[in-house]
């Protein structure tokens, strides 16, 4: 019978031991020759005497393993190991105290199994739920984890959006944080399985509703969901749609305003054309008939201003040269007629030079210098 229960304690992976009252092994399976000890090494000295259990981790072992000689609970205990390549390596042990006929305490039987693969796990999802939280306090967005509905965590601003204390949505089922009119389209997007957005309303503790955007991102356990609270946003487009409505119909009506003053426009040039041709150019050639040369000249003239006024040679000075001075415009005047520089100079009463420095002048604010553009054909062309 010994040796069948030998034979099986050496089949199993886990390490077998026997200690007496005193905490030195009378028995370890071989199993731990895998990390380098062999076992009568650890049969010779009370094992919180070696380096088998990490210097750290001797003390709190030694307080498991006295009070199960004492009490004879079992217990479950964790502690590090060193192999012999300096690798550490993670166990857990159970302990069961061992009694004689009588039920005193003799001793000890356990069973040591490696969890270090455990332990990193855990340490990762440690590390991985810090890194959560840091993340999601830090975003203004609500975050929470749900796993078949039921909130596992949240972040602070969820907590605020809803109107909780952050640990009243833990355990909540996530449709409660919905309205009524968007489960099924939270349904659906479950069922799919999709990875996507969606806009839907959602009810704060106090029963108040508020749009929001919900962002998905679901894993084969749990399901990220980040919700932003967009009724600001959904405000500013309500307004700046209504700023761009009120905006179209005031250029709306700038074109009919604009449209009415061109109509108008156009028939006060009718109007001045009609009584120029009815009341002035009568009398124009009634004084012409007696006026000298040289009052014939200036009559030229006012003949021409008059056909300017009433053709588009008067709105172009004034809106394209605005720069010219009235002088000037009176020069470009009898330029465009046709009139000699030496005319120019008899008509207005000054010296030929005085009319050519005017010329330049005016060539340079019409941006004419350095061309060859004909100052005459320029201005003709205007109308």
């Amino acid at each position: 019978m010994q040796t069948m229960y030998q034979a099986l304690v050496e089949q199993v992976g886990d390490i077998v031991y026997q200690a007496n009252t005193d905490g030195r092994l009378t028995y370890v399976s071989p199993q731990v020759s895998r990390y380098g000890w062999k076992p009568q090494d650890l049969l010779a000295t009370p094992l919180l005497e070696t380096d088998f259990i990490l210097a750290e981790d001797r003390e709190r072992v030694a307080r498991d393993l006295q009070t199960t000689m004492v009490t004879g609970e079992e217990f479950p205990s964790e502690f590090r190991m060193r192999d012999s390549q300096g690798n550490i390596h993670w166990f857990e042990d159970y302990g069961k105290a061992l009694r004689n006929e009588e039920g005193e305490i003799i001793g000890l039987l356990g069973v040591l199994r490696e969890i270090t693969e455990r332990k990193t796990l855990e340490s990762d999802l440690r590390e991985s739920e810090d890194r959560f939280r840091l993340l999601s306090d830090a975003t203004q967005e609500g975050v929470l984890i749900h796993e078949k509905g039921v909130i596992l965590a949240a972040n602070k601003a969820l907590a605020e959006m809803f109107g909780y204390e952050p640990g009243e949505v833990i355990g909540m089922q996530a449709y409660d944080l919905t309205a009524p009119e968007s489960h099924e389209l939270i349904k659906q997007i479950l069922e799919q399985g999709l990875q996507s957005a969606y806009e839907g309303v959602f009810i704060r503790k106090d029963g108040s509703r508020f749009p929001g955007m919900a962002y998905l991102c679901q894993s084969k356990r749990a399901e990220i969901v980040v919700i932003r609270d967009i009724a600001e946003d959904k405000r500013i487009r309500e307004t700046l749609r209504a700023q761009a409505s009120a905006l179209e119909q005031k250029n709306a009506t700038l074109k009919e305003v604009l449209a009415q003053i061109e109509t108008e426009a156009l028939e006060v040039k009718k109007q001045v054309s009609h009584n120029v041709d009815k009341f002035l150019w009568p009398l124009i050639k009634k004084l012409r008939c007696s006026a000298s040369s040289i009052d014939k000249t200036q009559f030229d003239l006012l003949e021409r201003g008059l056909r300017d006024l009433t053709s588009r040679f008067g709105m172009k000075i004034a809106k394209d040269l605005g720069s010219l001075s009235p002088t000037e415009i009176e020069i470009c005047s009898m330029i465009r007629a046709g009139m000699s520089s030496k005319e120019i100079a008899e008509a207005r009463h000054v010296s030929l030079r005085t009319v050519q420095t005017q010329r330049n002048k005016i060539r340079k604010k019409l941006g004419l210098i350095d061309k060859k553009t004909n100052l005459t054909t320029f201005l003709q062309d205007l109308d």
